[in-house]
């Protein structure tokens, strides 16, 4: 049952957890490569650092080595990164002009797979992420429009999955939520 509160408060718990052993496995990890700079195999560095963000975005140690990885690895390739960078930007651009919004969100994701700390794939991403929900919503107007709450409140969930943090799903969800409680 997803309205229950129990459910929700024991979900979040868990991603709790999930959350701070993804951690302790990252600082295990970062630990176990610190021959590897002093050997100055940064290439393979890169690859380990950029696999791990996936699954800690939010580790700040991780973040700094990976600026400072980034910093050493000197401005060949630095060049190189951002051709790449550029090249990669205008092709999800592209997607997203397309209105293409499915594939611009794989294209963000492996983009961010190679280099987590571009903002400007981040911002793509985000684009992408609320262009497809809003083009869902538009399409979907009988969903929104009709009332068959508990389906609406199915789509509106689905669409939370895409971008938890979109304004117009969450706001939509929770009236869905008070017209359910209330009958």
């Amino acid at each position: 049952n997803p309205y229950d509160s129990k459910v929700q408060s024991r979900l979040k718990s868990v991603e709790e957890l999930i959350i701070k052993a993804n951690t302790r496995k990252v600082d295990a990890d970062i630990a176990s490569t610190m021959h590897l700079w002093d050997e100055k195999k940064y290439d393979e560095l890169m690859a380990i650092y950029t696999r791990l963000y996936q699954y800690a975005p939010g580790h700040a140690r991780l973040k700094n080595l990976i600026e400072k990885l980034e910093k050493v690895m000197g401005k060949d390739q630095a060049a190189i990164r951002s051709d790449f960078a550029k090249q990669a930007v205008e092709a999800i651009e592209g997607l997203i002009k397309e209105r293409n919004f499915g594939d611009a969100i794989q294209a963000s994701n492996e983009f961010l797979g190679l280099m987590p700390l571009n903002t400007d794939g981040q911002k793509l991403l985000q684009k992408a992420k609320d262009g497809l929900i809003d083009d869902k919503l538009t399409k979907n107007r009988q969903i929104i429009e009709g009332a068959d709450f508990e389906r609406a409140l199915e789509f509106y969930e689905s669409l939370l999955k895409i971008d938890p943090n979109h304004p117009r799903a969450k706001e939509l969800a929770e009236k869905t939520k008070v017209l359910l409680a209330q009958r």
